[in-house]
């Protein structure tokens, strides 16, 4: 039986907050095999969204925040400052790569503590598993 089950927004979300878990519970083996994704679902070969019967509103939040806030756009440039090999492309592996710090728990709390709603995010977080 797994330890979480995500409902996020989509799949870049879910590796994500995976590696955020991983790095915050450094001591548990194994971890990201007690870590099931459950809503969107994903497609397991490719690490692609797969069809979810739920269809696709929250990426009317994605849009709406970067029409009107350029923040996607900002990350592109942050991005681009520290490596010419990371891209931004919303898609599994980029997300699973730009979030490979969050693996490390001193990173993970370290960066963390630079966000009040990440920090929030991490201090909820049971200590034991």
């Amino acid at each position: 039986m797994a330890k979480f089950g995500l409902i996020t927004e989509g799949i870049t979300d879910q590796i994500v907050i995976e590696n955020i878990l991983c790095g915050f519970y450094r001591d548990y083996d194994d971890l990201d095999e007690e870590i099931s994704p459950l809503e969107p679902p994903r497609d397991e070969t490719d690490m692609k969204q797969a069809y979810s019967e739920f269809g696709t509103g929250w990426s009317a939040i994605f849009n709406y925040l970067s029409e009107t806030r350029c923040c996607e756009d900002k990350l592109k440039k942050a991005v681009a400052k520290v490596s010419k090999k990371l891209k931004v492309d919303k898609n599994y592996k980029n997300y699973d790569k730009l979030s490979q710090k969050f693996l490390k728990n001193k990173e993970l709390i370290k960066i963390s503590s630079k966000n009040i709603s990440f920090q929030i995010f991490i201090n909820r977080l049971p200590k034991n598993i």
